[in-house]
């Protein structure tokens, strides 16, 4: 597969990230891929190793079934968000869907420059908005996490919890995706893709427990800063492919 070295890396760094700070994997992964590949495609290679990381992510923290009965409107709602978003990938322009990723990655940055927005006090009716809407942007980008990391940050103090419940509706939303993109068709389990996303989940989890190692020892807000300004060149960047399919 061409550029196969740097999409290593790119898996690498990105696990490394989620790791550390418990989000990103999804994100950084699918904003690098899109520069070589369509959407679709990036959407289709992350697919295993995302899953892989966001389920190791949610079992590593403290009483997972705890999180699930506190955030169970939250990824509910955002598995129906993603079953609706996901099918997008077919039918809507994939420059309107890279200009969607553009933005998702942009408030990403401005979530994690400007840290906890305005405290929503948690009803219902906010929660399964904030989980559809999740959802709808997730299913056809990846990038779940600018509007769940929004809800959670300005509801919950606990870090845990937190981490916890995103990867939680991340790990959801990728089934979702799996299942809509089945239907389709899409040749998922082809064996030479196969191979080579099972190598980039090895290689991601073994990243992804480096990070839990590192967590404690280098500068969260040092890889943080590098993760935005990689964020932001990588948004510019898809903007510019953006036009191009626009214009072509």
């Amino acid at each position: 597969m061409p550029h196969s070295l740097l999409f290593f890396s790119v898996f690498a760094v990105a696990a490394i990230l989620h790791g550390v700070t418990g989000i990103g994997f999804p994100i950084l992964t699918t904003a690098a891929l899109t520069l070589f590949l369509p959407l679709k495609a990036a959407i289709v290679i992350s697919l295993f190793p995302t899953l892989v990381i966001n389920g190791l992510s949610f079992l590593s923290g403290n009483r997972p079934m705890e999180v699930v009965k506190s955030n169970g409107a939250l990824a509910a709602s955002s598995i129906v968000g993603s079953l609706l978003g996901v099918q997008m990938l077919f039918w809507v322009n994939e420059g309107v869907l890279l200009l969607l990723l553009v933005a998702a990655v942009v408030l990403y940055v401005y979530a994690s420059l400007f840290g906890k927005l305005t405290h929503l006090v948690p009803s219902l009716p906010k929660t399964i908005g904030y989980g559809t809407v999740a959802g709808l942007i997730g299913g056809p980008t990846n990038a779940m996490s600018p509007v769940v990391m929004m809800y959670l940050l300005s509801t919950s103090e606990d870090k845990n919890t937190i981490s916890q419940s995103a990867n939680l509706c991340f790990l959801l939303g990728k089934l979702s995706q799996l299942v809509v993109l089945l239907s389709y068709g899409e040749a998922i389990f082809e064996p030479k893709l196969l191979t080579f996303t099972l190598a980039v989940t090895g290689l991601s989890v073994a990243c992804l427990y480096g990070g839990f190692a590192l967590r404690e020892r280098i500068s969260v807000v040092l890889f943080k800063r590098i993760i935005r300004v990689a964020l932001t060149l990588l948004a510019a960047s898809l903007a510019a492919k953006a036009l191009l399919r626009f214009l072509h």
